[in-house]
């Protein structure tokens, strides 16, 4: 997965009063979880926007006042009318522990409806998975084939699903998700019956 190296500082105060007396100076409230202790930094709006505004997901090499931490986004806050970026919070990616991501979903090969004049409609953009730090890819690549059902499992391996649909399928040009229940079950099985 890429990384990107960032530099934080360490906020003194924790109040709304300094939380807006960092936001007038484009600097961003930010808390890291899963150490020791919960650490509140800001971090440099324009920097931050490099992060947020990419389909990648990257891990951060967080250098906060000289302490070096890896970390991932966890949740981001934005303006409700400006879009900013207004608070994030991250969580510590410790070496050999599992961490919940969402990791893209790309879109390769070319199916027969798209070669004649069709559009791919994709309903799924991100997976949220759970896996071990080290081994956790910068994407899922799905190869899109008229007809072919793909289930989570053979696609992420090793790495564990969270509150995601239990298989989709890319038929007519369309991605469309199955989700749990006795519903997915029906589905599921009339599908696997599809020639």
């Amino acid at each position: 997965m890429k990384s990107f190296d960032i530099k934080g500082e360490l906020r003194k105060e924790i109040s709304k009063k300094n939380v807006s007396e960092l936001r007038a100076k484009e600097k961003v409230p930010c808390v890291l979880y899963g150490g020791k202790e919960n650490i509140h930094f800001s971090l440099e709006e324009v920097m931050l926007n490099k992060l947020v505004f990419t389909p990648h997901v990257y891990f951060l090499n967080l250098d906060i006042d000289g302490k070096k931490t890896k970390a991932i986004i966890k949740d981001i806050q934005f303006h409700p009318t400006t879009d900013r970026v207004i608070h994030v919070d991250m969580v510590e990616a410790t070496e050999g522990k599992p961490i919940i991501v969402s990791l893209p979903v790309e879109v390769a090969g070319q199916s027969i409806g798209i070669e004649k004049g069709g559009k791919l409609n994709r309903s799924i953009r991100y997976l949220k998975i759970k896996g071990i730090v080290d081994a956790l890819p910068e994407k899922i690549v799905v190869d899109v084939t008229v007809g072919q059902l793909y289930h989570y499992g053979k696609l992420l391996g090793d790495f564990g699903l969270v509150d995601s649909p239990v298989a989709f399928l890319v038929k007519n040009n369309m991605i469309t998700d199955i989700t749990g229940g006795d519903m997915a079950v029906e589905l599921k099985e009339k599908l696997f019956s599809l020639p």
